[in-house]
């Protein structure tokens, strides 16, 4: 991407993404609830690129290992994030 490009963001746009900031760091925290991407138990722990002769082929992601209940409880605490945060953005 040159640096002479310019994005153009709709009104509808930029205000999800201040919604969405407003929600992370002020909404959520007074509600007592976290960010779950940031919680993950199962959540990466180290990645290395890969390169061939030089030339970047992917990514090796370690992740942390986790049991089925915490993935269970995980989901349970993201759907709730996602379903407050959306109620609270759409209203």
């Amino acid at each position: 991407m040159a640096h002479n490009e310019i994005f153009i963001i709709s009104i509808k746009g930029a205000s999800r993404m201040d919604f969405n900031f407003q929600w992370e760091y002020e909404e959520a925290p007074k509600r007592g609830l976290r960010n779950p991407w940031n919680h993950r138990p199962d959540g990466i722990i180290d990645r290395k690129e890969v390169l061939v002769e030089g030339r970047h082929m992917g990514w090796e992601v370690h992740t942390k290992e986790a049991t089925e209940e915490e993935i269970s409880a995980w989901k349970a605490e993201r759907d709730e994030y996602m379903r407050q945060r959306d109620e609270w953005i759409a209203l």
